[in-house]
């Protein structure tokens, strides 16, 4: 049990220590490689905003992925699978009708990615956090641990 929680802490660092890593290279060399795809200065200025709001906060993208699926290795695979959709799909559904009106740009709509990243790894990282205890309480109380 305690390799379980060691594990998920180790999957959590190198993961959202490579996405940090690879998003941040992926904004810093924007400028230059977006142009590539496409050198009209707005399709380019575009991407910059998007790299912006998604590529730098994707390590929070990769927290959330790893409390999921430590989770689901768990056996509690119903619950991510709703959270996820309800906090992803419905709540960018909820930004894109509720707040995007007030603000119509694309800096608003991006920043619903990261948001919406935030919710689902606060909600599933505290599920994990109790199923863990649950866990390692079973796990004493049944000699397996000392």
């Amino acid at each position: 049990y305690k390799r379980i929680v060691r594990s998920i802490f180790c999957c959590l660092i190198l993961s959202m220590a490579s996405s940090a890593l690879l998003g941040w290279t992926a904004y810093l060399t924007g400028p230059y490689t977006l142009p590539l795809y496409n050198p009209d200065p707005e399709v380019v200025r575009q991407g910059l905003i998007r790299l912006n709001y998604v590529v730098t906060t994707y390590f929070i993208a990769a927290a959330m992925d790893i409390a999921g699926g430590a989770l689901r290795g768990l056996g509690r695979s119903l619950t991510p699978m709703i959270v996820s959709v309800i906090g992803i799909c419905a709540f960018r559904i909820f930004w894109v009708v509720c707040i995007l009106p007030f603000r119509r740009d694309m800096d608003t709509l991006l920043v619903s990615y990261p948001v919406s990243w935030v919710l689902v790894l606060a909600v599933n990282g505290t599920i994990l956090f109790f199923v863990c205890r649950q866990l390692f309480r079973g796990a004493v109380r049944a000699g397996r641990i000392g």
